[in-house]
């Protein structure tokens, strides 16, 4: 094998023997003449590829398609039925949650056995293991057997050992799914650093925009079979044509059952008349264009032309270019939805649109087969000038989300959306200055898009202009106060009287613990809802005057709000929210409470246990919504001096309490129904079955008893 290959994998074959029942194996190995009682299911099928030294490649595929299997046989976890694999270099794998993890053993002895399985002394490990634990961020769990750990502390370990060890390959198989947002962020930052060093990478992973950042190329697998191999681009798109395979065979399957009137759609704007269509000759070849389909659509004819009709790939600084796209139905579709993206030299997307970007638009609700379709786009090219090019795309979906689209989050249109056929790399077209006198000493913009907005000029007195330098300078001297917390913890009740009571001085944290860490603190200002440990916060560089209060909540509380709240469904989520709500829905309120305490709520228990650690006085949500008024103004007056008179923090906390935020206490008495999503004090024992109350203990119990929430753990 050549010095520059990292695996080489030939012919590979992977055959398994399923039977209906474990009796069928005992008949098949018992019987005199040998009778089969199973069926062979094929994993993987003559699959042969090469992998260069230093580079990260993906594997992608539908659920089946063989990519566990590939990765198993890789790392000599299973042996195949035919062909070989060679590995030039040593492996770290991360495979399913616990594989090459003993569950009786502590975290720092399965740091030690996982370094023996890959070939390490322990005098290597023992060097290494401070950067493993560091970067694992379990804690005082490391003394503890890997079995009581949550989902999230198993991989954060199992990602630190196999990265800190200096091996020459990485393979990873879907494990950094269960972490947080933070643990993922700094898992991609460990992997871009080995990268950096030459690290061959190769992950399998659902997360398509991963792919396409990480990945220099893509291998997509189907029923065992490598159905292409290249650009990770170009593997996403027929990725998406074979996993939106059923949910297109369901829709033609309805269409075809459905009374649909017969004729030929010659313009879907919905306006009267007939569309202008160019001449044969205004049509671009697009033979030997790159073209994704699942056959159900096929693109006929595609032309480029000026808002002239004329065919033209040169054009102007804000001209108006016109796509014509035809194509021929091979059968029945829902909803038509075609659309075009604009990429630059840099194959970076400049602009992109698609039907459902049109509201003047009126769609169809069903197109039969042999039907042609034909758009038209205008654009206006108010972009760089430079060399572009031009994709193009059919897709469907069915009517009835089609009209619930403007109420539907983003993610989940896209989800509902059927991708026909999708033509890459179509065509190519220049954007140019106009000559003079047009553009004479015009400069209209900085940068590829040229977006609307307006500009203000406004010229300050001096008189003020003084006004404000001593405004500057009283703020200075006030201390930089910081309102540390962590999740549903009245964040947003606190959040609103800081915002009141001091809006000059007032900073909206963003993404919590990555603002606080990563962005240079101001002197004078107040950081509301810093989610951060004491380690965290002592780790960044504070400024010369500052105080800060924590507040807490009792855990249990913590977890039924936090369920609720990640339930219900958000306009907008991150792709962190989704997984997790995906999860709840599919689980039993029981269920769902104990999956949230092994992959959610340790994040504030963390943020708990560093804080009372410390000693650190800590404010409990549950006395606040108590007597709000006078503990926050205290607080805010004796221990962080925020500079404002005691009778006017008073007005303004009772102003937002937290009934008004919530519809909560009305006559002194709390409402629950207003509290579905946020959750009461000692709301917990509504949802707490024995189950769930025996796991929490196991888990938290002995946290509640040190944050004064319960004297032991006796309660129920």
């Amino acid at each position: 094998m050549p010095d520059d290959i990292a695996i080489k994998v030939e012919n590979l074959t992977k055959t398994y023997r399923l039977y209906n029942s474990n009796l069928d194996r005992v008949k098949e190995s018992l019987h005199p003449l040998r009778r089969k009682y199973h069926h062979e299911f094929r994993a993987l099928s003559n699959v042969s590829f090469q992998i260069k030294k230093g580079d990260t490649v993906g594997i992608i595929g539908i659920n089946g398609s063989g990519k566990s299997t590939l990765l198993k046989i890789i790392c000599g976890v299973l042996t195949p039925a035919f062909g070989s694999v060679t590995v030039n270099g040593r492996i770290s794998a991360l495979l399913e949650l616990g594989a090459g993890f003993n569950p009786e053993l502590t975290g720092i002895e399965n740091v030690y056995f996982n370094g023996t399985l890959l070939g390490y002394c322990r005098e290597e490990m023992t060097a290494k293991l401070d950067e493993i634990l560091a970067f694992a961020d379990i804690g005082e769990f490391a003394n503890q057997p890997v079995k009581t750990y949550s989902s999230g502390m198993f991989v954060r370990l199992a990602f630190s050992v196999a990265t800190v060890v200096d091996p020459d390959i990485v393979i990873v198989d879907e494990a950094l799914a269960v972490g947080d947002v933070f643990f993922q962020q700094k898992c991609y930052k460990r992997l871009a650093e080995l990268r950096k060093k030459g690290v061959t990478i190769v992950f399998v992973t659902h997360s398509m925009s991963d792919v396409i950042q990480f990945c220099q190329q893509t291998i997509l697998l189907n029923d065992g079979n490598i159905v292409f191999m290249g650009e990770s681009t170009d593997a996403v798109k027929r990725y998406l044509v074979l996993q939106q395979k059923e949910l297109l065979d369901s829709m033609i399957g309805n269409l075809s059952d459905m009374k649909i009137k017969t004729g030929v759609i010659e313009k879907i704007s919905g306006s009267p008349g007939r569309m202008f269509w160019p001449t044969a000759d205004q049509f671009m070849d697009i033979t030997n264009v790159d073209v994704v389909s699942n056959d159900v659509a096929k693109c006929t004819g595609v032309a480029l032309c000026s808002d002239s009709d004329a065919h033209s790939d040169m054009f102007y600084y804000g001209d108006i270019a016109r796509l014509y796209c035809e194509f021929t139905l091979n059968s029945p579709i829902g909803v038509p939805i075609a659309g075009f993206t604009i990429r630059n030299e840099k194959n970076i997307i400049v602009h992109g649109k698609n039907c459902l970007h049109y509201d003047e638009l009126e769609l169809p609700e069903v197109i039969i087969e042999s039907n042609i379709l034909r758009f038209k786009f205008d654009i206006e090219l108010t972009i760089a000038p430079g060399e572009y090019v031009l994709n193009l795309g059919l897709s469907t979906m069915n009517h009835k989300d089609y009209e619930h689209r403007n109420t539907t989050p983003i993610d989940q249109v896209q989800s509902k959306t059927v991708r026909l056929c999708h033509l890459s790399n179509l065509g190519r077209f220049k954007v140019i200055h106009k000559p003079p006198p047009y553009n004479q000493y015009s400069i209209f913009h900085a940068g590829l898009c040229n977006l609307n907005g307006k500009c203000e000029l406004n010229i300050t007195m001096h008189a003020n202009e003084v006004k404000k330098e001593i405004d500057n300078i009283s703020e200075a001297n006030m201390p930089t106060i910081f309102h540390v917390t962590h999740w549903k913890a009245g964040s947003q009740w606190i959040k609103k009287i800081l915002r009141t009571l001091a809006p000059d001085r007032y900073i909206e944290s963003q993404l919590q613990i990555g603002h606080f860490l990563n962005s240079p603190l101001q002197e004078g200002k107040i950081y509301t809802a810093v989610y951060v440990t004491k380690d965290q916060f002592e780790s960044v560089e504070l400024p010369k005057n500052w105080c800060r209060f924590v507040v807490i909540r009792d855990l249990r509380d913590t977890l039924v709000s936090g369920y609720f709240s990640l339930k219900v469904s958000h306009a907008v989520v991150s792709s962190t929210i989704s997984t997790f709500r995906d999860e709840l829905m599919s689980r039993s309120i029981e269920d769902g409470l104990i999956y949230l305490m092994d992959n959610w709520l340790y994040l504030s228990a963390n943020i708990q246990q560093s804080w009372l650690s410390s000693g650190e006085t800590l404010l409990k949500y549950e006395d606040l919504l108590n007597d709000d008024v006078n503990i926050l103004s205290d607080v805010l007056i004796n221990r962080c001096n925020i500079g404002k008179d005691v009778n006017e923090i008073k007005k303004i906390i009772m102003a937002n309490r937290f009934e008004e935020l919530t519809g909560g206490r009305k006559s002194g008495v709390e409402d629950i129904s207003a509290h579905e999503r946020k959750g009461i004090a000692g709301d917990w024992k509504n949802y707490f079955t024995p189950k769930v109350t025996e796991y929490f203990k196991q888990k938290y119990g002995e946290l509640i008893i040190q944050t004064g929430y319960e004297k032991d753990n006796m309660w129920s």
